[in-house]
């Protein structure tokens, strides 16, 4: 049977899975500035301060935030949480971007992605197939399951993501 399970579930068949932890600690430690929160893109932001707000440093600082994570898989996380600000909330445009940049340093499976509101789901689902790490609403844990044994989807999604496993 655990030949037919996803990586994440196998291991928690196993044992106890560790989390990411604490992350406004440790960029904390890093004692950004304003414009540092700001980066190049938010550089001349005329709203108010940007200093504290963690989500946005995916956009302007992701080095720290992968400097970051990967200091919590050396130290025993199995897994990183990615929230959704500045990929799909709080954005013009989603960002597909983003969680590759995540992906092709950190991996897929090391990585589980905020996708509670049923279109953010479908973004994922579609950008980066059924195998994909999803933090989700609890009506989307049986759409996922069933995505990834071929056997069921909505139809925005059915047929447009191969999940068959053999």
């Amino acid at each position: 049977m655990a030949s037919e399970l996803y990586p994440l579930e196998t291991v928690l068949r196993e044992r106890i899975v560790v989390l990411d932890g604490a992350m406004g600690t440790m960029i904390q430690r890093y004692k950004l500035s304003e414009q540092d929160y700001r980066g190049e893109r938010f550089r001349d932001w005329k709203g108010k301060d940007l200093k504290g707000s963690l989500e946005l440093l995916q956009l302007t600082q992701a080095q720290v935030i992968e400097e970051i994570h990967t200091k919590y898989l050396e130290a025993g996380a199995d897994i990183i949480m990615i929230e959704s600000e500045g990929i799909t909330e709080n954005v013009d445009t989603w960002r597909t971007d983003v969680p590759a940049k995540f992906i092709n340093e950190i991996g897929m499976d090391k990585l589980m992605f905020e996708a509670a509101d049923p279109d953010v789901f479908a973004w994922y689902i579609k950008n980066f197939g059924a195998d994909v790490n999803l933090f989700v609403d609890h009506s989307q844990i049986v759409q996922l399951e069933c995505l990834r044994a071929g056997i069921w989807g909505t139809k925005s999604l059915w047929g447009r993501v191969v999940t068959y496993k053999e």
